[in-house]
């Protein structure tokens, strides 16, 4: 995030947000090379790849996340656009 992309209103530049798929992110990463390699570079922009919860490494809670259906209610797209949403103002509130 070199600040190439820099906005009017201060911001470093953009940040590009890839959603995700229901996996461990390692095996989107390398199948994103537009992102990685043309679009990032291109517009000095951050490029951030969170995890979705229940997949890959990202058990909200541990073992029992999906052996305990009543965690399962948390498996939800609304509650995968809210992490997204938490993420992005954190971001945004935390970096120069």
């Amino acid at each position: 995030w070199d600040g190439r992309g820099r906005l009017v209103n201060g911001c470093r530049g953009p940040l590009l947000l890839y959603a995700g798929n229901e996996g461990p992110i390692e095996s989107f990463w390398a199948g994103n090379g537009f992102m990685i390699e043309q679009l990032a570079p291109a517009w000095g922009a951050l490029l951030v790849f969170p995890e979705q919860r229940f997949y890959g490494k990202s058990l909200p809670f541990g073992n029992a996340s999906l052996t305990d259906s009543k965690n399962l209610a948390y498996l939800t797209t609304s509650q995968v656009l809210e992490d997204y949403v938490e993420l992005l103002a954190h971001l945004k509130a935390t970096l120069p």
